[in-house]
């Protein structure tokens, strides 16, 4: 008997029993003496066929079922909201508390996945809701590919088929509907916002779609924060262990209300600064007083030429950074870079011993305070040292005082000696070998930049690329000295070189092609006896491989190869 006929025999059998259809399955599924029969749990099993095809044939038993699914959902959804937006789920944040290590601590991909993690369902209809991409709905699309208008690149950070971008906010706003007090994002998004000077009216808009706190909690946290960056530098300041960079900025104060004089005094000129904590070991005692460019052969000597030895290298560490508040003074005058140092140390509770009767104020008499900044703050702060050298006390005299510049201001500087002794002089462009002959070859229509006052970026460029053009050309002149008939390097990669005999060419090149000291013995014969483009050739080889190699010590913190340029930088 086939499964049709077993069918029909079916309701006559029921209608003896007295018994329907539905009577009969609900009854035996709430049995518990049938709960394990075979019957129960192939029915279970086939559960999803039984909704599909009722879902398929019977239009009541559609409409039955996406009633059902629809209240099921909703209770799973409302019940998993609420768990997420738990008091101790992690997601509440409370302005009025609000703390620097929460800010650090704030990452929106966690929130991501601790909502995939309690809610994975309402994660996945997000994903289905907010991405109707089809390539998305598979989950085919190929994240580092995706391209936007105007050649911009769009990352899409995927979690299991839901943009992260769209899904995060869109859940945060159900959660924080259900507990207002979860509003971790809209709190973060609110600093945020304050940050980016977003104007009033935009905060409030996007408070009202439940994407961030309101204005008056933002205001309430920053204070909190600005309070506990005080506190913060107070506490270092008194340990002393700490270092000071400062700079200068301009604000605009323009106004659009009308006024009956125009006044010109909107511009102000502001210093802002920051604050870190001296690492590596440092202690009071220290401050008291006391192979790229070549043919394509080379590339596989690559791995085998390998790093500069580390000399001293510094060890990476995360540095915590504190933000200070800004002070009106003009940092491009002496007496407003006085002003920036004294009102920094102010703020770290350290003032003059004399003039404050504070038992719990460090006293720096004997100790040094680091500052950074610009080289134009570095020749203030040198005036500064200089003029009030006569006062009678150490603070009245800055003693205390040690100005580092920043590394990228060397990095200024080094091209600007470059430039004033190998371009600027007129003298210094005569022969083949100039740097304003290669300007000519790589730059032609910049020559008359490179004389007048080129910038960083000009200069930095030309010394990379200069310098690699003479190496190459001491290059292909020492292999042409070992074999006239290598008449260029390519003709040289032919013959198969091995490592050892490269490295003894360039052992060679380091001594023959560089300045040594044995350069000012040849300066003293006379001139008929000079080879002048092969001198200045050898003076130029050298400044540009120490500010190559300036460069790389200091991408690699070798702060032992560092001074060891820097030495030879001041030498010379």
């Amino acid at each position: 008997m086939d499964i049709s006929q077993k069918v029909d025999y079916l309701p006559n059998t029921m209608q003896l029993l007295q018994i329907t259809l539905p009577q009969f399955i609900l009854g035996l599924l709430s049995s518990k003496k049938h709960k394990n029969d075979h019957i129960v749990l192939n029915f279970t099993l086939q559960i999803n066929n039984i909704i599909e095809i009722v879902n398929k044939y019977s239009e009541t038993g559609k409409k039955n079922i996406q009633a059902l699914a629809n209240k099921i959902t909703m209770k799973t959804y409302v019940s998993k909201i609420e768990t997420i937006a738990a008091e101790g789920s992690g997601l509440h944040f409370n302005a009025a508390h609000a703390n620097v290590q929460q800010l650090e601590e704030f990452d929106i991909d966690d929130l991501a996945w601790k909502m995939k993690a309690d809610a994975p369902y309402l994660w996945e209809t997000l994903g289905e809701a907010l991405l109707t991409h089809e390539e998305w709905r598979m989950g085919t699309a190929v994240v580092d590919n995706q391209r936007g208008e105007d050649g911009e690149d769009e990352y899409y950070d995927t979690l299991e088929g839901c943009n992260i971008n769209l899904g995060e906010p869109t859940g945060s706003i159900l959660v924080q509907n259900t507990n207002q007090k979860a509003n971790y994002l809209q709190c973060m998004l609110g600093i945020f916002l304050q940050s980016a000077h977003t104007p009033q009216k935009v905060v409030e808009t996007l408070t009202q779609m439940g994407l961030s706190i309101s204005v008056t909690l933002i205001n309430a946290a920053i204070l909190l924060l600005s309070k506990e960056s005080n506190h913060t530098i107070k506490s270092l300041g008194h340990m002393m262990l700490m270092a000071y960079a400062y700079d200068n900025f301009d604000v605009d104060l323009k106004t659009s209300d009308q006024q009956v004089k125009k006044s010109n005094d909107t511009l102000k000129h502001l210093t802002s600064s920051l604050l870190f904590p001296l690492q590596h070991g440092t202690s009071l005692d220290d401050l008291c007083y006391l192979v790229e460019h070549r043919p394509a052969y080379f590339q596989q000597f690559k791995d085998m030429v390998g790093e500069p030895e580390f000399i001293k290298a510094i060890p990476v560490v995360k540095m915590p950074i504190i933000a200070a508040c800004m002070m009106e003074f003009v940092n491009s005058t002496v007496s407003g870079n006085i002003q920036s140092i004294t009102g920094l140390l102010a703020q770290a509770r350290i003032h003059d011993p004399k003039d404050k009767d504070d038992p719990d104020m460090p006293d720096i008499s004997d100790y040094v305070v680091l500052f950074h900044g610009d080289l134009g703050t570095a020749e203030h702060v040198q005036a500064i040292l200089q003029c009030w050298a006569v006062e009678d006390s150490p603070w009245n005299q800055c003693q205390y005082v040690i100005f580092i510049p920043g590394l990228f201001h060397l990095k200024m500087a080094a091209t600007d000696a470059l430039w004033h002794a190998f371009i600027h002089p007129a003298a210094a462009s005569h022969d083949d070998t100039s740097l304003m002959h290669d300007i000519g070859i790589l730059q032609p229509k910049e020559t008359g930049i490179y004389q007048s006052k080129p910038r960083f970026r000009h200069m930095h460029q030309l010394i990379t690329y200069s310098g690699v053009c003479q190496r190459l050309d001491c290059w292909w002149s020492e292999v042409a000295n070992l074999d006239l008939r290598l008449r260029t390097l390519e003709a040289f990669v032919d013959t198969m070189p091995m490592f050892t005999q490269v490295k003894d060419i360039a052992n060679t090149i380091a001594h023959k092609y560089v300045t040594t000291n044995a350069l000012e013995r040849v300066c003293q014969k006379p001139s008929s006896q000079h080879d002048m483009q092969l001198e200045n050739a050898l003076i130029i080889n050298k400044y540009m491989l120490l500010y190559e190699e300036l460069m790389h010590v200091m991408n690699i913190s070798d702060i032992g190869r560092f001074t060891g340029c820097h030495v030879l930088l001041d030498a010379g």
